[in-house]
């Protein structure tokens, strides 16, 4: 299972109001939940218990649940998590831009 970003959000996040649940979104009358401190399962878990949810996700945790940049290239309407760099040949995996990013956010399998 993957996640991804099917609805890219350009509102601040910052400037939603926090109704104690989570910040709400005026402009699309929507919860949406700051996800930035939980790991890629975590996430998952958050979004299968819920379904098709409005939130902000750090973008290696979407990076983490199996995209590669081959399936964010290709798959449409999918927002981009880059960039992802070739790491140094001892440095393990490639880096990604961590830079929360927020949308709707579903799961793919």
């Amino acid at each position: 299972m993957r996640l991804r970003i099917v609805n890219p959000c350009p509102v601040d996040f910052n400037a939603m109001r926090n109704d104690g649940q989570a910040r709400f979104c005026d402009k699309c009358n929507k919860h949406v939940y700051d996800l930035t401190c939980m790991s890629g399962d975590e996430v998952r878990a958050f979004v299968s218990r819920r379904g098709r949810i409005c939130g902000r996700v750090a973008a290696a945790a979407l990076a983490l649940t199996g995209c590669s940049a081959a399936d964010q290239q290709s798959a449409q309407p999918t927002v981009q998590i880059g960039p992802i760099t070739a790491p140094p040949p001892d440095a393990g995996a490639p880096q990604v831009d961590d830079e929360p990013m927020m949308g709707q956010i579903e799961i793919t399998h």
